[in-house]
């Protein structure tokens, strides 16, 4: 049963036109749309958000098409680390556009928001580059409170600010940096630990 489910998924994914390079690359460009249209038009933030919502949509099927297509490759999932980096940036810079006062706090937690959630990526990767764990161990670290719970937040985060909600945008920012506090510390143990 399970066999015939993967099988109807690789269809759907195997018929889409572009190639999984393709699908990141649209993501990274409805990233930067997301950030260019929120700085130069901050009244229509629901386009902005959109934009936002189809590059966290292509970065969730990229991975499904290169192994419909049977596309895998490590450059490939290098290419989408770096551009999944890069759209988390992107929102964040928008997140940080939407805020009406810039006080010191402000720009403080928004600049931590920055280096902190690249934290968990950075440790996994790190760890894998200078062989700090064998492969067994590797594809056994903890993936708990990743990207995408982050992405959910960070979009729940965005419509706040589109509804003027600016106390809860702060709560939600918080509420990512926790999380990738709490990620990192996980995936900094399992390594040291294993």
């Amino acid at each position: 049963m399970i066999k015939e489910k993967v099988s109807i998924d690789s269809d759907i994914w195997s018929k889409i036109p572009l190639g999984p390079n393709q699908v990141t690359a649209l993501s990274l460009l409805f990233g930067f749309f997301g950030v260019l249209f929120i700085f130069l038009y901050k009244t229509y933030a629901g386009v902005s958000f959109l934009f936002f919502i189809f590059a966290f949509f292509l970065d969730a099927i990229d991975g499904a098409i290169a192994r419909a297509k049977k596309l895998v490759t490590n450059r490939g999932a290098f290419i989408d680390g770096v551009f999944d980096r890069i759209v988390d940036l992107c929102i964040i810079f928008a997140l940080y556009l939407i805020i009406p006062r810039h006080t010191y706090l402000v720009n403080l937690l928004f600049l931590f928001t920055v280096f902190i959630s690249a934290l968990p990526s950075f440790i996994t990767a790190y760890a894998d580059h200078k062989k700090a764990m064998d492969k067994k161990n590797a594809t056994r670290i903890p993936k708990s409170l990743g990207r995408p719970e982050r992405s959910l937040i960070l979009l729940m985060v965005f419509l706040f600010g589109i509804f003027g909600f600016f106390n809860y945008m702060l709560y939600g920012i918080l509420i990512v940096i926790l999380m990738s506090l709490w990620t990192s510390a996980v995936r900094f143990s399992f390594v040291v630990l294993n």
